[in-house]
């Protein structure tokens, strides 16, 4: 042990940094769970008699978690100051596991499950912003704690795991959401079982990371710099020295007693336009829409053709011409499988014919498609059958 701490350990170092780091795979987790599951919860609560659950109040609703983003940014400093970071990481990890359970059974003590209401609606966007909340700690204090326990020179690049957790947080609960969806892809009752209860399944997956990060939280140690304000060096000194080594330890201790004079600077101390550009840069990065685009991903790649819909003939489908017209002489049998099916139109019934380009007349022609009786294959007209073989040339 005295080793240990005479050298010290970038395992013990690492182990921490990622306990931290789940902080920011919750951030993105939270901020994007909402997009598999918002149109099972819309038809929920378009079911309501009491209110009408209109296209804005859906808007709302899935974007409530953002007014406790903003809550829990503006807490986050008193909150490190006061209760330290390791406390204030342990109550952003409560808040997400609270929010995932409360998404998951709103109803709970308060109303009859699977009725929707006008007060279970604001019971789901409350828990929902007890989420948000969480989301805002998180994103100030996860990469303040990595900064203030991470050596120097390797700070920077620890840091930058947080930012890489956020996206892959976002990452992981799509494919989460899908996985999900599947689960269920062969039941008949499908469209019931995502309005009813898919959404919550989605929302409760996030209750795993979340207890796991809360009581990670537990086994790490406060941070040196917090430790130090507070005139507890002896645990300062602990905790860098199992970190740097207690020589390094002790030079950073001394470093971090000599800047821990509190200095106070007027607001514009180095011109409005550091402060302008500062909040524009965060504005910014919302004005964009990417929040949109997080929301709501399998509408807006649902809406360009990219959905479970495109296996059923409802959209339709444009073709390489010389491309596809040669599959068809090849496999006259998979005709509907080459996009001539259109709303409504099953397989083995296409439309009644095909408008195409003639590229030696300039002449638009229509060639009769049809099912034939003795091998279900298609049969063209003579005329446009004595066309093909130029065309392809």
């Amino acid at each position: 042990m005295a080793e240990y701490r005479q050298k010290g350990s970038a395992g013990y170092l690492f182990s921490i940094v990622l306990v931290a780091v789940i902080g920011g795979l919750l951030f993105g987790y939270d901020t994007a769970v909402i997009s598999g599951a918002e149109k099972g919860l819309q038809s929920f609560f378009q079911g309501a008699k009491d209110f009408t659950y209109t296209n804005a109040l859906h808007g709302f609703t899935t974007s409530s978690a953002l007014i406790g983003c903003v809550i829990g940014a503006l807490l986050s400093g008193i909150m490190a100051s006061g209760l330290g970071r390791k406390k204030s990481l342990f109550i952003a990890g409560i808040l997400f596991l609270l929010s995932a359970l409360g998404s998951y059974y709103p109803e709970f003590l308060f109303f009859q499950k699977g009725v929707a209401t006008k007060s279970l609606l604001v019971a789901f966007n409350g828990y929902r912003i007890l989420g948000g909340i969480g989301v805002g700690l998180a994103s100030a204090l996860c990469p303040m704690y990595i900064a203030e326990i991470a050596p120097a020179r390797k700070r920077g690049a620890l840091v930058s795991w947080n930012q890489f957790a956020i996206i892959f947080g976002q990452l992981v609960v799509y494919f989460v959401n899908y996985l999900i969806v599947q689960s269920h892809v062969n039941d008949p009752a499908v469209v019931e079982w995502t309005q009813n209860v898919g959404w919550r399944v989605m929302f409760v997956s996030e209750a795993v990371p979340a207890g796991l990060f809360a009581l990670l939280i537990l086994l790490i140690p406060e941070t040196p710099r917090y430790l130090a304000l507070n005139g507890e060096d002896e645990k300062a000194l602990t905790v860098l020295s199992n970190i740097n080594g207690e020589k390094l330890g002790r030079e950073i201790l001394a470093n971090i007693k000599a800047t821990a004079v509190e200095k106070k600077e007027r607001l514009f101390a180095y011109g409005p336009m550091v402060i302008f550009i500062g909040c524009m840069l965060s504005v910014f990065q919302q004005i964009i829409g990417i929040n949109a685009v997080l929301y709501f991903a399998p509408r807006i790649f649902e809406s360009m053709g990219d959905g479970p819909d495109r296996d059923h003939g409802c959209h339709q489908h444009h073709l390489h011409p010389r491309r596809d017209l040669h599959r068809r002489e090849n496999r006259p049998q998979t005709v509907a499988d080459h996009g001539f099916r259109g709303h409504g139109h099953r397989r083995g019934a296409p439309p009644a014919g095909i408008l195409r380009q003639n590229t030696n007349t300039g002449r638009s022609n229509t060639a009769s498609v049809g099912m034939s009786s003795d091998r279900g294959g298609v049969s063209f007209d003579s005329d446009q059958s004595a066309r093909r073989q130029s065309f392809l040339k």
